[in-house]
Formats: C-alpha cells, structure tokens, sequence
C-alpha cells in the first residue's frame, strides 16, 4: 500500500498553496498510473472555511483517495504526523511519501520512486528543484521554463522523502522532543539508516519559505551551506 502524509496549519497563503500541491500528488499518480492515499492532517486560523477548502482538494484530486484529519489547535508538523501514525491503520512495510503543504511534486516523482521501493531499501530521498516564492505553478511542473530559479541545489528538504511504516514508527518511538526542527531531526536519522538511498535528481519543487528571506538564502548558496546542513548540531541542539 503507497500513502503520503501531508500536515498544515492553514493561514491565507497556504489556502493558495495547498491546492497546488494536492494537485502536483495528484498528477504524478496519474503519471505513474499508480494511487495511493493521501492523508491532511490539519489546523487552521479563524475566518478560513475549511470545508470548501476540502472540497477544491477533492476536486483536485480525482484519481487519488483523500483522508483529512481537521484540529481546532495549532500542532506542530510531527504532532500531526504522530496523529495520523496513531489514527490511521498501516502495514509496517507500507510505503509513505512525504509532502509540504506550499511545495508540488515534479510529474514523474512517483514514476521514478517507484522502481526504488523494493528490498533492501526502507528510506529515499531525491534532489529538489528551487523557485521563488511569488512564481505562479503551471504544470508540467518539472519543466525548467515555468522556474524562475533554474540551477538545482542538493540541500536535502523533508519533502522529498519517503520511507516504510516502520521506520517512521521508529523514529516516532525515540524522538522525545518536538519542535519545529524535527523533520530536521528524521532527516539525520534517516539519512544515517543502513537502508537509505539518495536520488540525485529533482523530483520536487521547493519555494523559499517567508522564514528565510532571498538575500539569506542566496548567501547560503554562495557560501556553499545551509541552515540545516550540520544535522548532527541540529539533532543536538533539538535535545538539548
């Protein structure tokens, strides 16, 4: 069984962004003539009407099942994918990908991970496209025209990972502390599992997030680093 997981606290950027990125999930199955389950675990501000939002997801979606889990409380991203652990029922050798809410997946993600998912590997991760912020989606969506960022970047972002039901279990089990840096956290454990394996090439289009500004960003890059790149500080720091 193939499933994705997909948290979100929705403010009035991310209703313009969630759509777009349900739909980006929604065509690379059809791509890969492959579907999964799609769980949204989400919380949102007050004025935004959650159900007509969960019908245009539906809409967006015809050729995949969507299961939405709805909390009147702000969670954090690993609170609603504990949720969704916790609440849903999965084969520990199930598959899930994981996805933000204000990324989309190239139309041949799917079709490239798949091949991947066999034995001997229980995690993958692949490269990622950036773009700016402000640049409309069009699809096909890994088509370098509609980007107006074209270089590819290897800094690892959460989304682009999938993994089996046992490893997230895993994880969910030792990781005693939450934060807004644990999916920093899973990806360190991930990346030092014994069955892990990178995908050099961009199955996933990452924007700039409003917490990292242009200029921030472009130094990152011209200085060859990241943020996140010392994951082991990360984790340490996360603990601490």
């Amino acid at each position: 069984m193939l499933n994705c997981i997909l948290a979100s606290h929705l403010t009035p950027y991310r209703v313009y962004t969630l759509p777009q990125a349900v739909e980006s999930i929604n065509d690379m199955c059809v791509h890969a003539n492959q579907s999964l389950v799609l769980y949204i675990s989400y919380s949102y501000e007050s004025g935004i009407d959650v159900d007509a939002l969960e019908a245009l997801v539906r809409e967006k979606t015809p050729f995949i099942t969507v299961v939405f889990y709805r909390h009147a409380t702000p969670l954090l991203q690993f609170e609603h994918i504990r949720y969704i652990m916790t609440t849903a029922s999965f084969h520990e050798r199930d598959w899930i990908l994981f996805h933000d809410d204000d990324d989309v997946s190239t139309i041949d993600r799917l079709s490239v991970l798949l091949p991947e998912m066999k034995d001997g590997t229980d995690i993958l991760s692949s490269g990622r496209y950036n773009m700016e912020r402000t640049t409309l989606l069009q699809p096909p969506y890994g088509a370098h025209e509609h980007f107006v960022t074209q270089q590819r970047y290897s800094y690892k972002e959460f989304g682009t990972f999938a993994c089996r039901v046992h490893v997230l279990t895993s994880f969910l089990d030792e990781c005693t502390t939450w934060t807004k840096f644990t999916d920093c956290v899973f990806m360190a454990y991930a990346c030092e599992h014994t069955t892990y394996k990178h995908l050099p090439q961009p199955l996933y289009v990452y924007r700039l997030r409003t917490v990292c500004s242009d200029t921030a960003f472009l130094e990152y890059v011209a200085n060859g680093t990241s943020p996140f790149s010392e994951m082991k500080e990360v984790m340490n720091m996360v603990k601490g």
